[in-house]
């Protein structure tokens, strides 16, 4: 192998190890930038949550809390579930209490067994058992407000009870935050499709210089 190839192989090698491997965009299923002024639950416990629709079908890779800025870490754990439109709950998870889930802007998420929604009506819910940890009532005003791609936001939904339930009493507009869900878009960012390309062209690379030494 020449001088020129051992270079070309060299350069190749470091972009494989320095380029990340697994890239994938999230986007959660409302947003807003109010950071603090929650409000504490006065009548639990509650179901609370909110109703959407989807155009398109819509992966979710994890579910997520709203932590109030005004807090360290949640009070309690919660759980929280997504219902299609005749009640079935379709997955679930549960946001720890502390710091102990993820903390990405102000939702703390935990991750789940990827699940495609396809388009449709749903709820989605958190289960309160006291007032410990803030929610965002309907009426209260969000700054920034903003739906995931494809997502019609149709408003608050809450459930009694002391079990995680179906949320599909309509409750006016907007809240409960409370639950919220995080979109993952499966779809190989330009990054990780150079590093298919790289990966091909080594492989050729090895395959030409080994031909070439069988030659000498």
């Amino acid at each position: 192998m020449n001088r020129k190839s051992i270079c070309l192989l060299g350069l190749l090698v470091a972009l494989v190890l320095v380029l990340p491997t697994d890239i994938k965009a999230q986007t959660f299923g409302v947003d807003f930038s109010n950071t603090t002024g929650a409000l504490s639950l006065g009548n639990p416990p509650f179901t609370l949550g909110w109703s959407f629709t989807l155009t398109a079908p819509t992966q979710v890779g994890d579910l997520a809390f709203y932590n109030d800025g005004s807090e360290v870490g949640l009070t309690d754990s919660h759980q929280i579930g997504i219902w299609d439109s005749t009640g079935t709950l379709l997955v679930s998870g549960t946001v720890l209490a502390g710091t102990a889930s993820t903390l990405v802007d102000q939702w703390r998420e935990v991750a789940i067994t990827p699940t495609t929604l396809g388009p449709g009506t749903y709820d989605i819910g958190a289960l309160f058992l006291d007032g410990s940890d803030p929610v965002w009532f309907p009426g209260q005003s969000l700054t920034g407000f903003v739906t995931a791609p494809g997502l019609t936001y149709n408003g608050a939904t809450f459930a009694f009870g002391s079990t995680l339930s179906d949320p599909n009493i309509s409750d006016g507009n907007p809240g409960f935050f409370g639950a919220n869900f995080v979109e993952t878009v499966g779809t190989p960012e330009p990054s990780s499709t150079l590093l298919l390309g790289i990966s091909t062209g080594l492989l050729g690379l090895f395959g030409m210089v080994s031909r070439r030494n069988a030659a000498w």
